[in-house]
């Protein structure tokens, strides 16, 4: 049983072993047929997958098959207008089939069939025909239209006809292919660059064209003075041509720039989006930021900017500042614009000829213009503009270099006066120059400024220096005129407001050295009595002074004696000192009101040395001396001129202001009286009533002036000696009746001494009166106790004027005149008849007699002064 059973296990295990065996055998057979079904379906699929593969291959190869009816155009079809939409469809079918054939649009296996690339072939050579074709039509076309209107002579401005220029049609026509150009740039960006040149060397022999014409008919018939308006030379003709309104060459310019910057600049857009640039913030052609409303209504204004464009591609639009499209842009722009420049130079050149001072004005037109171009396209245009406004800055460099060289140059000339034949000359380009300012041409007038005026500055300073003698008069009396000249300019105008400071510095310094001087030369024996006085005080005490050599009380008596026994006469000696070598008479009052300070201060601190060195010697004192330089009184002697009243009153004013700006600062001011007669012309006091009048006020017969002196209306003209003094009561009588009173004493003796006339008060009626009639009339005004306006003493007067007022409000009373008084046998000082006596005789006699009687009633010692008419007042001649 045991040998049964072991040999019953060796078979079970047999068994198992067999079984073991068998499954791996039935595996690998699952393995196998398994393989054998998935090769089977691989082969399906495979075979399914190629046939669907050449149902696509077919298709795709039947898409790029050229159809019918753009095959004509795409080879050799017409790119007439009528034609241009089956060029464009063409032209839009070729594009999107060489699209369809770049991955990812076609799956990279069919790209490398040998089908697609023979297909693709072909489409590349069909293109390549196509944009050929396409760009030598469109660059015949550019230059045929330009040649076109080049050859209308209609076109362009002619004689005595400006024409602006008009490229509504051109865009128009253009605008016909942008479609197509957008499409070309699709299929070959390349092509764009010869046809982009070729457009713009057309255009650019239009515009220029244009520009020239045009520039030459402005220049024509732009109506001004063919003479040169010559600056700063002493000729006669100079002045006058200075005078001349020369507007009408920078509106010429203006005009220019007026229609030819917008046309460029939309020219430069159009290009731009005609020529399918990409470039950030293009401004659409016809929209330019500067003088749209100057645009003739010619000008092409609808939609200007709808050139039928279609994006084909909207990323093609994502571009940077940066893009190669912007410095292509600028390059095609040089092209297009390239040369036109030249005509502008030559308006700028033209106009320089004319008035060089309209550089200014066309420099703020530039600048305006300059500051309104911002887009892109522009870009050229803003080259332009800055080119032409170095232009006008050079231009008008080189009119104030040649100006400051005839300064440097006549120097020798000038040797006498400085460059006071300049200065007024200077202030008249000053003002002419300020009229001409536009927007930002201050900067330019202000270099100017600084040149020309640090150039008179250095070349007085020069002559200055070769005449040491009379070099403070030279100095103070250059800077005294450029401050009189520059004065109302000075305080609008920072620039010159500078050198006007400078010049007053200047003055100031010179009339300090020329008074120290006269004033040393005059008392020269008293100054340096002082001087010895003050050396010895920093090392003796006062008391041991007048022991010391040649201090005693002895010399300072023979000093003393020597030096102000005569001391009217050397103060009067001062002033003919101060008066010999001043060429500007006008200057004399103040420089001697600084003369007549100077000389107090210094003679002051000698009075307080002499008190503490020589304590009971008698001096003379600042009081005294004082009073002796107050009683001179410059007169202003204008008898014989016809003075317009408005000047006269200004004048007076202007030297009651400056005499109370010297009592301001407690310092002294000598009188003044003006002698002059008037034009024609009424006055009225402040609380003049019109009721004295008896004509419209609208309608007077001559100029009409509410002042502000007392007195009702009255007549001033020709025949009337008008005395205007302007003293200072405070050294006379602060008292306004008395003052009135002692004009009224003045024409009663003159009427008595020079004509024998007993002439009298009226009590209530101020002025001076012969029985019923009023023979000079008196209207003051007082401020600070300072006098101005004055008496009016009719000698020859015509008293016809007078019938169409109530003279001083006064009614049933008359006026007269000297003349009629006298004209009935009376006999003038002398027994000389008045009918032998002409009327300037009488004038004579009477202005002689008038001052005469003034200086004695006032106690005033008359001192003439000169007044140049022709430059301070512009005086009428008197017949």
């Amino acid at each position: 049983v045991l040998n049964g059973l072991e040999a019953a296990t060796n078979i079970v295990d047999d068994m198992d072993e067999w079984l073991g065996i068998f499954n791996i055998k039935l595996r690998h057979m699952r393995e196998d047929i398994e393989s054998i079904e998935t090769r089977n379906n691989k082969l399906e699929m495979q075979s399914v997958n190629n046939k669907a593969l050449i149902e696509e291959l077919d298709k795709v190869i039947e898409r790029l098959r050229v159809p019918s009816e753009y095959a004509a155009s795409l080879t050799g079809g017409s790119f007439d207008e009528a034609d241009m939409l089956q060029n464009i469809e063409a032209c839009e079918w070729l594009a999107k089939a060489l699209r369809g054939l770049e991955v990812p649009n076609l799956d990279p296996i069919y790209a490398n069939m040998r089908a697609v690339k023979e297909k693709r072939a072909e489409l590349e050579k069909l293109k390549a025909t196509f944009v050929r074709r396409a760009s030598e039509f469109l660059r015949n076309y550019f230059a045929s239209l330009v040649d076109f209107m080049i050859s209308d002579k209609s076109y362009f401005s002619q004689r005595g006809q400006l024409k602006r220029p008009d490229h509504a049609d051109l865009r128009y026509k253009c605008r016909t292919y942008a479609r197509l150009l957008q499409h070309l740039k699709g299929l070959d960006k390349n092509c764009l660059g010869p046809l982009r040149k070729a457009y713009c060397s057309s255009l650019n022999l239009l515009l220029r064209r244009e520009a020239r014409e045009f520039a030459n008919e402005l220049r024509a018939s732009t109506k001004v003075s063919r003479n040169p308006t010559v600056w700063l030379e002493g000729s006669t003709g100079s002045s006058q041509n200075a005078n001349t309104d020369t507007s009408a060459v920078s509106d010429a310019y203006a005009k220019m720039l007026t229609i030819f910057i917008p046309l460029l600049v939309d020219e430069s857009s159009f290009f731009a989006h005609f020529m399918c640039f990409e470039v950030p913030a293009l401004a659409p052609p016809g929209g330019s930021g500067n003088d749209s409303k100057n645009r003739s209504n010619n000008d092409d204004g609808n939609d200007d900017d709808d050139l039928g464009i279609m994006d084909i591609d909207e990323t093609d639009k994502k571009t940077g500042k940066n893009s190669p499209d912007l410095t292509a842009l600028n390059e095609s722009l040089q092209d297009l614009l390239d040369g036109i420049q030249e005509d502008f130079y030559a308006v700028v050149d033209w106009a320089y000829k004319i008035d060089p001072l309209r550089c200014i004005s066309m420099h703020g037109i530039t600048e305006r213009y300059l500051s309104g171009q911002k887009a892109d396209a522009a870009g050229f245009v803003r080259l332009l503009l800055g080119d032409l406004e170095s232009r006008v800055s050079m231009q008008f460099s080189r009119f104030v270099d040649e100006a400051c060289h005839q300064i440097e140059r006549n120097e020798r000339n000038v040797r006498q006066m400085g460059v006071l034949p300049y200065i007024p000359r200077f202030a008249a380009l000053a003002t002419r120059m300020e009229q001409y300012i536009q927007g930002q041409s201050r900067d330019l007038v202000d270099q100017a400024y600084t040149k020309f005026v640090s150039i008179m500055f250095v070349t007085l300073e020069k002559i200055a220096q070769q005449d040491p003698k009379y070099a403070d008069i030279l100095l103070l009396e250059n800077y005294a005129a450029f401050q009189n000249s520059l004065y109302d300019l000075a305080n609008v105008v920072p620039t010159l407001a500078k050198f006007y400071h400078q010049a007053s510095e200047a003055y100031e310094q010179a009339c300090t050295r020329h008074i120290s001087m006269i004033i040393y030369y005059q008392f020269e024996r008293l100054f340096q009595f002082a001087k010895k006085i003050e050396d010895f005080m920093y090392t003796i005490t006062p008391e041991e002074i007048p022991f010391q050599l040649g201090l005693s009380k002895m010399e300072l008596r023979k000093m003393l004696k020597s030096s102000l026994s005569g001391v009217d006469k050397s103060i009067a000696a001062m002033y003919k000192k101060l008066q010999k070598n001043l060429a500007s008479e006008e200057l004399l009052p103040s420089l001697w009101d600084k003369c007549k300070k100077e000389f107090l201060d210094k003679y002051e601190s000698f009075v307080q040395l002499v008190a503490k060195v020589y304590p009971n010697e008698n001096v003379p004192g600042v009081t005294e001396m004082r009073g002796l330089l107050a009683s001179m009184c410059e007169c202003f002697d204008l008898y014989d001129q016809l003075i317009p009243y408005k000047k006269a009153w200004s004048w007076q004013k202007s030297i009651v202001n400056e005499k109370k700006a010297l009592i301001d600062k407690s310092q002294e001011c000598s009188d003044t009286v003006i002698l002059l007669q008037h034009s024609p012309v009424y006055t009225m006091g402040t609380g003049s009533s019109e009721d004295y009048l008896n004509f419209d006020i609208k309608n007077a017969p001559f100029d009409l002036y509410r002042t502000e002196r007392g007195g009702e209306v009255t007549y001033h003209g020709p025949g009337q000696l008008v005395m205007y003094p302007i003293i200072n009561l405070r050294n006379h009588k602060m008292d306004l009746h008395w003052y009135l009173r002692m004009l009224e004493e003045v024409v009663i003796r003159v009427l008595s001494s020079a004509f024998s006339i007993k002439a009298s008060r009226l009590d209530g009626l101020t002025g001076v009166w012969v029985g019923n009639q009023k023979v000079a009339a008196i209207g003051i005004r007082v401020s600070k106790w300072m006098t101005y306006h004055g008496l009016a003493l009719n000698v020859t007067t015509d008293l016809t004027p007078f019938n169409w007022i109530v003279p001083c409000g006064i009614r049933n009373r008359w006026v007269g005149s000297i003349k009629g008084l006298i004209e009935d046998g009376g006999q003038v000082k002398g027994g000389m008849c008045c009918n032998k006596l002409e009327d300037l005789q009488l004038i004579d006699l009477a202005h002689e007699s008038l001052l005469k009687e003034f200086s004695e009633v006032f106690q005033l010692q008359i001192e003439k002064q000169t007044v140049l008419n022709s430059y301070f007042l512009n005086a009428d001649p008197l017949e």
